[in-house]
């Protein structure tokens, strides 16, 4: 959806994203939506749990009088070998600010994040692993 705004600027989504929504929730596109079909059936043979679309946002660095919080929100959650994980999908080649949020993620994530991209035969596979410094050391269950 494109939204004309003020002197005739376009506001929408960089990329064309086409916002998708279903059952389970609402996508910003319709690759998040085939990934988050493709985690369902990995939920579904018991190799991750706890699936979550859109997680509560993770706080990078806390805000402080002279620097504003910097905060990223994943597209998914999920457990996996007894440990939370977090997923991103990109479709497409990360922009400057991506690329930042996960270099700082690198240094101050809480656990890992999974970067997810599709190939020329639009299969999904798992394009990086950030393992955060903060790794958390419990794992989920005991």
């Amino acid at each position: 959806m494109i939204v004309k705004g003020q002197a005739g600027k376009r506001y929408g989504h960089t990329y064309k994203a086409q916002p998708q929504a279903d059952e389970h929730g609402q996508y910003d596109s319709i690759a998040e939506q085939e990934r988050y079909h493709e985690l369902l059936l990995l939920q579904k043979v018991n190799h991750i749990s706890e699936l979550t679309l859109h997680p509560e946002k993770v706080v990078l660095i806390e805000s402080d009088t002279s620097a504003p919080e910097i905060a990223f929100r994943p597209d998914y959650s999920y457990i996996e070998d007894g440990r939370l994980v977090y997923e991103d999908c990109k479709p497409r080649p990360m922009n400057a600010k991506e690329n930042l949020i996960f270099k700082l993620w690198k240094h101050f994530g809480p656990c890992p994040i999974k970067i997810s991209k599709r190939d020329t035969r639009k299969k999904w596979y798992i394009h990086k692993t950030i393992r955060g410094m903060r790794l958390a050391s419990e794992t989920v269950g005991e």
